[in-house]
C-alpha cells in the first residue's frame, strides 16, 4: 500500500461531502398519542389542542400536513403552524422551517432564512438543527464558511449520540466522520491523530463501511493508534464485507487488503 493513504481518503473522499446539509429531512419523533388511538382520532387531538396555542401540538400538525399524513400534503399549510409553534419557541419547529427555507420545500429556497431557524433551534441544543447548521458553516450556504464553527456545531451534535439524532445514524457516523477529517487535517480544529482516530472509531463501531475503512488504514499507517497489521486487516474486511459508496474509497480497501495478502505469502 502507497503511504499516506489515510490523509488521501480524507481530502478526497471523506472532508468534502460528509456533512450533506439539506439532502433531505431528518427524521422526526412519533406524534405523541394513546397507545391504539387511530390516526384520524389522533389528528383530531393534535388540531384541537394546536387551536388552543399548544407549541408541541402545533408542531405536530405541520409534521401532519408537511407528511400527508392523514391528511393531503400541503407545505404552505405546514408552515403556517410550524410558524406558530416556532415563535413559541418550539425547536423542532424552528428545525422544519429551517428545511423549508434550505430544501426549498413549496417555496423558493432561502439560505439566510434556513440559517436563522437552524441557529434558533440549534441554540436550543438540537442536535439535528446543529448538524444541519454545521453543514451550511462547511458548505457556506446563508453564511460565510467557516470550519471552525462547522467543527464546533458537529462536536456539540454528535456528543449527544444517537438519540440526539432520533435513531439517524448515517446522520450521526457523517458527524462523526467529518470531526474525523477536520482533526486529521487540522482544518477548523487543532491537528491531532488521536482525536481524529476517537472520532472514525466511533462511526466505525455504529456500522460506517467508510469509518472501518478509515480505521484500518490508520491502523496501517500507524496514525493516531499503535501500527497493528492484524487489526488493520480486521477493520478493513469488515468495510469490505459492506457495500463501500464512494469507489475510490472501495479501491483504496480492495488495494490494502491485495497487499495484506501478498505480504502474508511471502513471509
Amino acid at each position: 500500500m502507497r503511504p499516506g493513504v489515510l490523509a488521501q481518503v480524507t481530502l478526497a473522499i471523506v472532508l468534502p461531502f460528509v456533512l450533506s446539509g439539506c439532502a433531505s429531512h431528518p427524521p422526526e419523533p412519533r406524534p405523541r398519542s394513546a397507545a391504539g388511538s387511530n390516526e384520524e382520532q389522533r389528528n383530531a387531538e393534535f388540531l384541537a389542542a394546536a387551536q388552543r396555542g399548544d407549541a408541541q401540538a402545533q408542531a405536530e400538525v405541520g409534521r401532519m400536513y408537511e407528511q400527508g399524513r392523514g391528511v393531503t400534503k400541503d407545505y404552505t399549510e405546514a408552515r403556517r403552524w410550524f410558524l406558530k409553534a416556532a415563535r413559541q419557541g418550539d425547536a423542532h419547529a424552528q428545525f422544519a422551517l429551517g428545511m423549508h427555507n434550505c430544501l426549498g420545500l413549496g417555496q423558493p429556497k432561502n439560505d439566510a432564512e434556513a440559517v436563522k431557524w437552524l441557529r434558533k433551534a440549534s441554540d436550543q441544543g438540537l442536535a439535528i438543527a446543529q448538524y444541519q447548521l454545521g453543514a451550511m458553516y462547511q458548505q457556506g450556504r446563508g453564511v460565510d464558511q467557516d470550519y471552525a464553527e462547522a467543527v464546533k456545531l458537529a462536536r456539540l451534535a454528535a456528543e449527544q449520540g444517537l438519540a440526539g439524532f432520533m435513531g439517524d445514524v448515517e446522520g450521526l457516523t457523517k458527524t462523526q466522520l467529518f470531526l474525523f477529517a477536520a482533526y486529521q487535517q487540522g482544518i477548523g480544529a487543532p491537528q491531532s491523530d488521536v482525536e481524529a482516530m476517537k472520532w472514525a472509531r466511533l462511526a466505525a463501531e455504529q456500522g460506517s463501511a467508510s469509518g472501518q475503512a478509515i480505521v484500518g488504514f490508520a491502523y496501517l499507517e500507524g496514525r493516531g493508534v499503535r501500527q497493528d497489521n492484524r487489526e488493520a486487516e480486521a477493520w478493513l474486511r469488515r468495510a469490505a464485507a459492506q457495500r463501500i459508496e464512494n469507489p475510490d474509497l472501495a479501491k483504496s480497501v480492495r488495494a490494502a487488503l491485495t497487499d495484506i495478502e501478498e505480504r502474508a505469502k511471502n513471509r
